[in-house]
């Protein structure tokens, strides 16, 4: 790690987990009502982000690959089109306690390649570009919703416009230009 001079960080000198964790006591896991929510193994009964009286149920997703390291991630049918979500837990914060910028990427980048996929006839599609934009900080326990929608079409080019929520928390937005792929 990096030798640098105490900075001053939301008030306060930067602390690792370890010295966070062991300052709220050993037990506290065991009656924290966001982490109680965590372990629920119901994802039927995870909260709503939005009320959305036409959404159907979170359904859990275990693909391989990358996202198998960070998910399982959720998805569910709204009014407006499919949902993606992850529940945030510790793997996905980075080293002063808040979401990781990558963990937001790498769920908007699956949210856009699903769409993209489903405005191609199910074919696959690749990610030529994509600017995040991040206006907030997120925590563990948090349920990170990513919808976005196509915003343009035009030959092998989709573009598509993207957002990720918590709760009605606006986290990030993102513009991603997807390349179509032919179906083989």
């Amino acid at each position: 790690m990096m030798n640098c001079p105490k900075t001053k960080m939301y008030g306060a000198a930067p602390q690792k987990r370890s010295q966070r964790v062991a300052r709220m006591g050993a037990d506290w896991r065991s009656s924290h009502p966001v982490l109680l929510e965590l372990n629920m193994k119901e994802t039927q009964q995870l909260p709503e982000a939005v009320t959305d009286e036409l959404a159907t149920p979170w359904r859990e997703h275990h693909p391989p690959g990358l996202m198998s390291t960070v998910g399982p991630y959720m998805t569910r049918e709204e009014s407006t089109g499919t949902a993606y979500a992850l529940r945030i837990d510790e793997r996905h914060l980075n080293p002063i306690g808040i979401v990781h910028g990558g963990t937001l990427t790498l769920l908007m980048d699956q949210a856009v390649s699903s769409i993209a996929r489903d405005n191609n006839g199910g074919a696959p599609c690749l990610t030529i570009q994509m600017s995040m934009n991040f206006l907030r900080a997120s925590k563990v326990g948090s349920l990170l919703v990513a919808r976005g929608k196509v915003t343009h079409q035009g030959g092998s080019m989709l573009f598509i416009d993207g957002t990720i929520h918590s709760g009605d928390t606006l986290l990030a937005t993102a513009q991603a230009v997807m390349k179509r792929l032919r179906q083989r």
